[in-house]
């Protein structure tokens, strides 16, 4: 079994499909995430591809870009690669679809705008935390973002998350999430 894993900051978490080859869960945000990862999957899942927006860190990124991640940083320098096949499931679904997308390094921050010092191209709250967990319980991780904010923007957290994160989530369910499900033979699901 597949999991799909979306993050939404303020959110507590919970399953939204559940099919004999697909788990999809809101996980909620930041460090938090992690736990409910841990308490929800467990040995069913083969695999687990995180789905979500991020922060532009790259100069010649632009909103609505999306991001297949080879690696996920803290903001302290800790660093976890990408394992192979989710990856490589992730890069496959994006290129089959005639979608162009950015490979590179996500960097897991605890604070909005918080100054890192990392090879990342991308920010988040999330990744390298279940990226962790995963680790820890041998499921392999992918994760695919889009562009919501531009470093050099300085938007509030309440306008990042009333304007840009639905119009962003949009964009990634129609690229990668609808046709990852049709891809795995589940083309009828609601999502989130």
């Amino acid at each position: 079994m597949i999991a799909l894993l979306y993050p939404v900051p303020g959110e507590t978490g919970g399953e939204l499909v559940n099919t004999d080859r697909i788990r999809s869960l809101v996980i909620g945000g930041g460090p938090k995430s992690a736990s409910f990862v841990s308490d929800k999957l467990g040995g069913d899942i083969k695999l687990a591809i995180l789905v979500g927006t991020a922060g532009a860190l790259a100069e010649g990124l632009s909103l609505g870009d999306i991001v297949a991640c080879n690696k996920y940083f803290l903001y302290d320098g800790r660093c976890i690669s990408a394992h192979l096949a989710p990856y490589s499931l992730v890069c496959r679904v994006l290129e089959a679809g005639g979608t162009k997308f950015q490979i590179g390094a996500s960097v897991t921050i605890l604070k909005f705008h918080q100054e890192v010092n990392v090879d990342a191209i991308i920010v988040d709250g999330e990744d390298f935390y279940v990226a962790e967990v995963l680790h820890q319980k041998g499921i392999p991780l992918a994760v695919v973002r889009i562009v919501s904010d531009l470093e050099q923007e300085k938007i509030s957290v309440d306008q990042l998350m009333q304007e840009r994160v639905p119009a962003c989530g949009v964009i990634l369910r129609e690229k990668f999430v609808v046709p990852f499900l049709r891809s795995m033979g589940n083309s009828n699901v609601t999502l989130y």
